[in-house]
């Protein structure tokens, strides 16, 4: 009878060891092993493992699922597109902006340490004078025969005679104060007392008489009413609006024709340089200067940059990952990727799963064998 028993026991546990063993076998076969064995010129059955044989067809496979289910421009247009999104990234960006422009380090200085020889103040500067300069001289020798008045756009003739009224009345404005000044007293009596002293001893006779009376006064108050006539105001006007006219018949050769223009030019040139942003202060510590551009570039340009790049991606979303190639990326990684860490880090992930599948195997294969003794207890 102890026979028996220990013959029942042992077909369970035989039973259990098949099973268990075999699923754990199984699970290795998928990894191992990772190349083909031979013995001579014998290739061992179930050699290489069978994620290892039909790695190829695998990552295929993988990489087409990727491309046409799991990474699709419907699905990366809608992740760009969401507001949080773009939301996270504007707060990003101003961040970001805020950091950089608060460097103690000149714009030149951070290009040359991030690009190195490629960047170049030096000919930045003389790229940028030579195509200034280049402008310059081709304009004024496509215009320098025409007259001002062909040159300039109405809006531009109707704007200067707006500016007459103006300086009519800066004009009349400047002498006044002028006749009314301690400097402008003087400068009357002087012409008073000389007038005088032309006429000989009854001039130098009257002159003595009128300095009783001030009359250098008399004469600036009443010079200071005559400005205040409307109908000097409008001979005043009518005067400087000749004087356009005869200027805008002019040529701009005819006008600069006594001013050397190499030197006038270059002039210009050095005035539009230290005038033009960035150009003309990317020498100083950014700390110093480029704080100022922030809201502009956060209010204005960025809105304005994000419009565009969102349209570009919407437009050509498609064409630009079917050039990436995200099918062919996937597949190369996958070919590329150890077996070694690849089964390392899958076994780690399913690792309570596996050892599940291990003990069902047992499991199956300990009940298979109480069947087995049972059925041979029975037809004994």
């Amino acid at each position: 009878m102890e026979f028996y028993l220990l013959w029942f026991i042992g077909l369970i546990v035989i039973g259990a060891l098949i099973g268990g063993g075999t699923n754990i076998l199984a699970i290795r076969m998928l990894f191992r092993p990772h190349k083909p064995v031979y013995v001579r010129s014998w290739k061992v059955p179930f050699t290489p493992g069978l994620i290892p044989k039909r790695r190829k067809e695998i990552a295929s496979q993988l990489g087409k699922m990727v491309e046409e289910h799991l990474v699709t421009p419907e699905g990366i247009a809608k992740k760009i597109l969401d507001e949080s999104f773009l939301n996270q990234l504007d707060v990003r960006f101003q961040e970001f902006l805020h950091s950089f422009l608060q460097q103690d380090k000149s714009l030149h200085e951070i290009l040359e340490k991030n690009v190195g020889s490629r960047w170049s103040l030096q000919k930045v500067n003389e790229s940028y004078e030579s195509l200034l300069k280049e402008r310059i001289y081709s304009f004024v020798n496509e215009q320098k025969q025409k007259p001002i008045e062909e040159i300039l756009t109405e809006e531009w003739r109707d704007k200067l005679e707006g500016y007459i009224p103006a300086v009519s009345h800066k004009i009349l404005t400047k002498v006044e104060n002028y006749l009314q000044s301690p400097a402008g007293n003087d400068q009357i009596e002087s012409m008073v007392a000389r007038f005088f002293e032309t006429k000989g001893n009854v001039g130098g006779l009257l002159g003595r008489m009128v300095q009783r009376v001030s009359l250098s006064t008399i004469v600036s108050k009443e010079f200071t009413k005559l400005l205040q006539e409307d109908r000097v105001k409008v001979m005043l006007n009518t005067m400087l609006q000749n004087e356009l006219e005869q200027l805008l018949k002019k040529t701009p050769e005819e006008l600069m024709y006594r001013i050397p223009l190499d030197e006038k030019v270059d002039s210009i040139v050095a005035g539009l340089i230290a005038e033009t942003p960035i150009i003309g202060e990317w020498n100083k510590p950014m700390s110093e200067w480029a704080v100022r551009y922030e809201p502009v570039i956060v209010q204005s340009f960025f809105p304005k940059a994000m419009e565009m790049i969102v349209f570009i991606l919407e437009s050509n979303l498609k064409s630009m990952m079917k050039h990436l190639g995200i099918r062919e990326i996937v597949e190369d990684q996958i070919n590329n990727f150890p077996l070694e860490k690849l089964e390392t880090m899958l076994i780690s992930v399913t690792n309570r799963e596996l050892k599940m599948i291990a003990v069902l195997g047992a499991a199956i294969g300990g009940i298979i064998g109480l069947v087995q003794g049972l059925l041979l207890l029975v037809l004994i």
